[in-house]
Parts: C-alpha cells; sequence; structure tokens
C-alpha cells in the first residue's frame, strides 16, 4: 500500500530539479522519495546509485519544472522493479 499523494510540486525559485529515489528493501517493500532538490544534494544529471538508510537505491534527477508532471523512466524502473520483485519470489518458492 502506497501512502501520501502526488502532487505537482513546483521547485520555483531555484529550480535545481527535482529528485526521484527508489529503493528496494529486503523485505521486499520500497523506500520511495519525491522530491524538489537541494543545494546539498548529488545533483547529478541522470541517475546515480545511492545508499539512503541502509538501502541500495536509485536517485534520478529531473530538471523540469514540475516534480510529477511525467513519470518517464521512473514509472518504468519502478514496473521493472516490481517485475523482478515478483519473478525472484516466483523463483524461491520453485
Amino acid at each position: 500500500m502506497c501512502r501520501g499523494e502526488i502532487r505537482n510540486n513546483s521547485c520555483a525559485p531555484e529550480n535545481l530539479g527535482c529528485l526521484s529515489i527508489i529503493g528496494h528493501k529486503a523485505d521486499g517493500t520500497y523506500y520511495v522519495e519525491k522530491r524538489c532538490a537541494e543545494k546539498t544534494d548529488d545533483l547529478t544529471d541522470g541517475c546515480i546509485n545511492i545508499g539512503i538508510r541502509g538501502i541500495a537505491a536509485k536517485q534520478c534527477l529531473c530538471r523540469d519544472n514540475l516534480c510529477n508532471s511525467s513519470p518517464g523512466h521512473l514509472l518504468q524502473d519502478t514496473c521493472l522493479g516490481l517485475f523482478l520483485g515478483f519473478f525472484y519470489l516466483v523463483l524461491r518458492n520453485i
């Protein structure tokens, strides 16, 4: 179950971009964060691998105006992760 609500957040006035962070936890759940980038964040364009709260995650920086205006590759990555997790569970139970 997902908690929270999706909003179109403007990252003005600094407009450093929007960060999407997705990590897969050992218990099969996901850590998901989407927010405006701050000066203290790694502002590398595209996606990088990071560790957050002891979880291996992927952080993607988008420099569009609205954080949630386009799901783009984030949705594709999330669906791929869910599919691979399901596939792993099926193979594990065989």
